[in-house]
């Protein structure tokens, strides 16, 4: 496996350990008659952590979640740049005005120039 497989693993194994955990936690406020959403979460942490222990740690949660979002969110853009840079190269090579892409029935689309890269597809 893979670097990148295990990381992609990994991740989906996290994401649906909080969604377990959030429905762990909406069922407890609703069996504790706190209602749903943040205000029954607040509820929930006011009576179970009267010294604000609990708190605070959830706040330190929240602000390195934001972290990992805002550097998701970077490496995404990173991506991004990179796989456009990728797609203009391979359309150079191959002859073609815009990359080739599948379209809505599957079929690769993408125009060629007239003249351009025909002794290249030849010698292949």
């Amino acid at each position: 496996m893979t670097a990148i497989e295990r990381i992609g693993a990994n991740r989906h194994d996290c994401v649906a350990a909080l969604i377990r955990l959030e429905a762990e936690r909406s069922s407890a406020c609703k069996m504790l008659s706190f209602g749903q959403g943040p205000a029954a979460f607040e509820k929930l942490m006011s009576w179970c952590d009267r010294s604000g222990a609990l708190r605070r740690q959830w706040q330190a949660n929240l602000v390195a979640a934001r972290r990992c979002q805002n550097l998701n969110d970077r490496n995404g853009a990173v991506v991004k740049v990179k796989l456009g840079r990728v797609q203009k190269l391979l359309a150079t090579v191959r002859g073609s005005d815009t990359p080739a892409v599948y379209g809505r029935q599957g079929r690769v689309t993408g125009r060629r120039r007239k003249g351009s890269g025909s002794s290249l597809r030849a010698a292949y």
